[in-house]
């Protein structure tokens, strides 16, 4: 029974517990002044928060105190959150989105609508509504068409505002939420041959979303309320929506910079992702390269290449094209995550190559970047070989087949998130719980100084009753999909991977909320499930997905939650949507994903793919569940294959940040770094050369100087008002090249491709754009 509480009346109209009754005040009544601000931070100069101001009185964002009181604006108008406009807006474009993150996901680039063009189309979408449709107003109190003025209203209620328009684009971008579940699903498809019933899959995606929906509602006082968890990823979406929305006398201005941005980023992209893809990997080592013999081209390659998938590391290569470099992200991430991953990226790439030309875990028997397996031979593993129809192992099999080897990347993957998810734990009791507790006391007791959560407390919060009520379903919702979807997994397994999710969903949130990253949990729910269900990978790929799928799920609910306590979107309202969404695009990936692998499976398990297909990321999770699920044999001491390093990681990581406290209470350059050394963070990141594309690396580095160290301090007005603004709408004109590119030339919507002529810049088939050397997989 649905609770009138948490939805909208008919009439287009909120209940009017969800919205506050008052005037709309002007926006002088709502701000600090900057000189009482700077005043305050002077007097506060002991305070780690306290901000910081260059030398022409402009505020420094360092910090999430920073951002609450001079980036993102205290202005709330109390305009209406969810009409029959923006629902359904909001709902075609869930459906046209989740269609393309399904493609997408099974391409090289993995690139999708942005959710900037989202933001973007639904605010075209919405003024143009506003303007050409009739309004109630035109007939009221007209005779004979009187009747239709509430009719009307319900169509168009007016002014496109603000709520209206970001409860629009949470349903369009919420559905790679519900596609968590829908990727267990398609990996048990691809790789067991698995055919998920309907209403398996229905339950399946429900369980989940639900599950993670009342999980963070019991946990957002400390993980959303206060100040310093601002969701850093979230933060160019906060200040877009606001420049679209506020200040009317800037606004022309904004709409066009952001406008040209998105048209010169858009018409730009044509010529990197279609007519000359080597400006992705401009690499000089692979050009003076060219004509020397493969045994010399080899190594150029795996060090200065990577405009492939899997290709190399991209030492100096400099990439023009926007898709890969991610300006949108670089330019907003702060500062203090920056330095940890591109240090962390760059000192993991000489481990790697040090791993690698030592042939550890006989790394030069198989791809040096793969994350597929592998047998003894070089050849790909074939799982049905040693699991039989019940997805259970088969021992003698598996005595005749051997065991499955993973190329030096992988194994170099999974060591670092083991260090980085040992380091996780320590770190948050260490360094963060007295932080934490502290939040949690005061929003309990309505003492957080967070300005924008206390303009929120004049909304009606989601009951607890309502959070109950979702665990309540979801867990016989749960119950039922394992049992009915063969998956192999037992009711006290679930029990556990419950568990699981419940412990570690507010510690990877207390790293992540901070900055705007954190550490994959995946790694810990897959060594839980090979421990406890050995030899069956099917039921590993089950518990992941109530593991660590729901603390996924749960940092994605909290980001929104917080760009709704920015903006001032009712707590119900909020929360509603977010189901809503979350639910409706994970269907759309499941019959989408489901289509797309039937089509196009041999492609997908290739461990390379090509330049239109691509199964990476289902190959990556079926490594680990094979991986994991044979824990007890693959990562022994005595098998020969040396993987035991790889729980070993668990332990070694959890030991050094108590070596970093004491290295803090000690060392006075260490302690004067502060939060610039987080080494969950770092040990993360020391595998991010390790696979994919990465000839943007340097480029990527360039932008986030430019950004973050030079705009940032020297300009801060400029990053302020247009830092993630153009950012977003350069991200944004990409997707649209992209999408349009896909279905045009790259044969998205029927497999015939229409391919621009090969030239130097736009190499044949096979090759890589870069002219770096790539030997082809013969395996």
């Amino acid at each position: 029974m649905e609770d009138p509480k948490l939805s909208e009346k008919a009439s287009g109209s909120p209940v009017m517990e969800d919205r506050p009754v008052e005037k709309k005040r002007d926006r002088s009544d709502e701000k600090v002044t900057l000189d009482e601000e700077k005043a305050r931070a002077i007097s506060q100069s002991d305070d780690e928060y306290a901000t910081k101001f260059n030398k022409d009185g402009e505020p420094i964002i360092n910090t999430g105190h920073d951002v609450s009181r001079y980036l993102v604006s205290m202005r709330d108008d109390g305009d209406e959150a969810i009409t029959f406009r923006g629902l359904l807006i909001g709902t075609l474009l869930n459906i046209l989105n989740n269609i393309t993150i399904s493609l997408f996901t099974l391409k090289p680039t993995g690139a999708a609508f942005s959710d900037v063009f989202l933001m973007l189309i639904i605010y075209i979408f919405g003024i143009v509504w506003a303007k050409c449709l009739p309004r109630g107003s035109t007939v009221a109190g007209k005779p004979y068409i009187g009747w239709l003025e509430k009719p009307l209203h319900i169509l168009n209620p007016g002014d496109f505002g603000l709520k209206e328009h970001v409860v629009a684009f949470m349903i369009s971008t919420l559905g790679y939420l519900g596609g968590n579940a829908a990727d267990t699903l398609a990996t048990c498809q691809l790789y067991f041959n698995m055919r998920i019933s309907t209403t398996v899959a229905v339950l399946g995606i429900f369980s989940l979303t639900i599950f993670g929906v009342g999980l963070l509602g019991c946990l957002q006082f400390m993980i959303v309320a206060p100040s310093e968890v601002v969701y850093w990823g979230q933060l160019s979406y906060t200040v877009t929506f606001q420049a679209l929305h506020f200040d009317v006398k800037e606004n022309p201005r904004r709409i066009k910079i952001f406008s040209w941005s998105v048209i010169t980023a858009m018409v730009y992209e044509v010529i990197p992702a279609y007519m000359m893809p080597w400006l992705n990997g401009l690499s000089i080592p692979c050009l003076a390269s060219i004509g020397a013999p493969d045994n010399i081209r080899e190594p150029f390659g795996k060090i200065f290449g990577g405009a492939l998938p899997n290709q190399g590391l991209g030492y100096f290569s400099l990439s023009l094209d926007p898709q890969y470099v991610g300006i949108g992200s670089f330019a907003g991430w702060p500062i203090k995550y920056l330095v940890q991953y591109f240090a962390g990226a760059i000192i993991g790439s000489f481990f790697l190559l040090a791993f690698y030309y030592t042939n550890a875990w006989e790394a030069k028997s198989y791809p040096w970047m793969a994350a597929t397996l592998f047998q003894g031979n070089g050849s790909l593993y074939d799982n049905s070989v040693v699991f039989d129809e019940n997805y259970a192992l088969d021992e003698a099999a598996l005595a005749t087949y051997g065991l499955p080897h993973m190329s030096v990347s992988q194994v170099w993957s999974f060591m670092t998130t083991a260090l980085a998810l040992g380091a996780l734990i320590t770190h948050v009791f260490i360094f963060l719980t007295k932080e934490v507790k502290e939040d949690y006391k005061r929003a309990k007791a309505g003492t957080l100084d967070d300005p924008h959560w206390q303009a929120m407390q004049k909304y009606k919060p989601v009951p607890n009753w309502f959070y109950i009520g979702t665990f309540v379903l979801s867990i016989p919702a749960a119950f039922i999909t394992i049992t009915k979807g063969n998956t192999t997994l037992p009711w006290w397994g679930l029990i556990v991977a419950f568990i699981f999710g419940v412990i570690m969903t507010p510690i990877s949130l207390a790293i992540y909320g901070r900055y705007g990253s954190g550490v994959s949990t995946m790694m810990a729910s897959k060594t839980i499930a090979g421990a406890i269900h050995p030899g069956r990978p099917v039921a590993n790929l089950w518990f992941n997905q109530y593991a660590h799928q729901v603390v996924d799920c749960c940092a994605s609910l909290a980001g929104n939650l917080k760009m709704g306590q920015y903006l001032k979107i009712p707590p119900r309202t909020n929360t509603f949507v977010q189901v809503y969404g979350a639910l409706l695009g994970g269907y759309v990936q499941w019959y989408m994903v489901t289509g797309l692998i039937d089509d196009h499976r041999e492609i997908l398990l290739d461990p390379q793919g090509d330049r239109l297909w691509y199964g990476g990321y289902y190959q990556d999770l079926n490594a680990q569940a094979v991986q994991w699920s044979l824990a007890s044999k693959v990562f022994a001491f005595n098998t020969g294959l040396h993987y035991e390093w790889i729980p070993m990681s668990f332990l070694i990581g959890a030991c050094i940040p108590p070596l970093h406290w004491l290295a803090k209470k000690y060392i006075k350059v260490i302690r004067d770094a502060g939060d610039l050394i987080t080494t969950p963070i770092f040990m993360d990141n020391l595998s991010v050369l390790g696979g994919g594309i990465n000839s943007s690396f340097t480029s990527s580095i360039l932008v986030a100087v430019f950004c973050q160290i030079w705009l940032r301090t020297r300009h801060p007005r400029i990053y302020i008002d247009l830092n993630y603004l153009v950012g977003a709408a350069i991200d944004g004109g990409v997707a649209i090249c992209l999408f349009i590119l896909s279905f045009a030339a790259f044969g998205a919507a029927n497999g015939n491709s229409h391919l621009f002529p090969t030239w130097f810049g736009n190499p044949e088939s096979g090759e890589s754009p870069d002219h770096c050397y790539m030997p082809a997989y013969d395996g």
